[in-house]
């Protein structure tokens, strides 16, 4: 892996992705990239008392409000 250049990489990801319903396609991408996000995030936190959305936590949001619209069935064309 540690040969792989980032393009192979996002190839790879997006062959494997190309097999999965859209719904599963939005599940495995917050899974791959959570943890990334949530390391950045910790990584580059200032101390503070107030409460910060992060990276992680925006990407959380869309996941569950595209969840939501999908399961819906209200989808937004354009």
């Amino acid at each position: 892996m540690a040969d792989t250049t980032y393009p192979e990489l996002l190839g790879t990801i997006d062959e494997f992705a190309g097999t999965m319903d859209p719904k599963e396609q939005v599940a495995r991408l917050y899974d791959l990239m959570a943890p990334l996000l949530d390391r950045v995030a910790q990584e580059s936190e200032e101390f503070s008392d107030e409460p910060v959305l992060t990276p992680a936590d925006v990407v959380r949001g869309l996941g569950t409000i595209h969840m939501e619209i999908t399961a819906s069935g209200c989808r937004k064309n354009g």
